[in-house]
């Protein structure tokens, strides 16, 4: 009998034990919750609108939205560089009126040159052309994927796929097909090393034609990977919106622009 009790007593102490759910270390549960707000907070800053950009309000919501896609999965160091090294491209004139000119504007960037007396510029010329992304194998490269690139990133490659495929402007947003880039993009990547992947992810583009301003002086540009290029317009040149056309999306090279990281 009194082996019976004992045998009962530590079958009820075993099942109770198997019954109760091992206790967490305090603030493990909220490590995503806390890394999803300081992404949040970061992209907010990034993609905030300074008084007098020509992006609009609505563009701010949506740079959020693909900004976080974009540092979805990344440590501290390589989710604040991404966001250091991102933000909104386009033209906007150094002043309004007379010996005023057009200056393209991108993260960390402000070309022109001095405007002669005889320029003009006004706020119907600016344009916005949406958001640049840093590059998480090129501009962040040691602190996304630390000395060997062959290791996991840090960076989530597919969440990334949806921000580079997104369209927050013209001509694009009508014309442009995001879901087959999407598609298409995470095929290319699946397999690929991390930085090759990241590099073929980050440096991929829309190319098509856009105007570099709107109205007089204006005229069309090429764009896609890498940069806008065009002709210097006349005075006489005009440009508008239905003469801007997206052709599709343009990918890099395994064997050349990311031959570096992809062979």
């Amino acid at each position: 009998m009194k082996h019976s009790s004992l045998a009962l007593i530590f079958t009820v102490i075993l099942f109770s034990g198997c019954d109760s759910a091992p206790e967490r270390p305090s603030g493990q549960n909220n490590s995503n919750n806390n890394n999803t707000s300081v992404h949040q907070t970061r992209c907010e800053t990034t993609c905030a609108l300074e008084s007098g950009n020509p992006c609009q309000a609505d563009s701010q919501q949506k740079c959020i939205t693909n900004c976080k896609l974009v540092v979805q999965g990344s440590n501290a160091a390589c989710a604040q560089c991404l966001v250091e090294k991102s933000g909104y491209t386009g033209r906007k004139c150094s002043c309004y009126g007379t010996g005023c000119q057009l200056e393209t504007f991108s993260p960390g960037d402000r070309v022109s040159s001095p405007a002669g007396p005889n320029d003009t510029c006004s706020q119907e010329q600016e344009v916005c052309w949406g958001n640049s992304w840093a590059d998480a194998s090129k501009d962040c490269k040691n602190l996304c994927f630390g000395e060997d690139v062959t290791e996991a990133p840090l960076v989530a490659l597919k969440a990334q796929c949806a921000a580079r495929c997104a369209i927050d402007r013209e001509p694009c947003a009508s014309k442009g097909d995001q879901a087959t880039c999407k598609s298409q993009c995470e095929a290319r990547i699946d397999g690929l090393k991390p930085a090759c992947a990241a590099c073929m992810v980050s440096r991929g583009a829309w190319k098509g034609k856009r105007c570099s301003c709107y109205g007089m002086g204006c005229n069309l540009r090429s764009f896609g990977a890498g940069s806008t290029s065009g002709n210097t317009p006349s005075p006489e040149d005009t440009c508008s919106v239905e003469e801007e056309v997206c052709s599709e999306y343009e990918w890099p090279s395994l064997t050349d622009d990311c031959a570096e990281l992809c062979s």
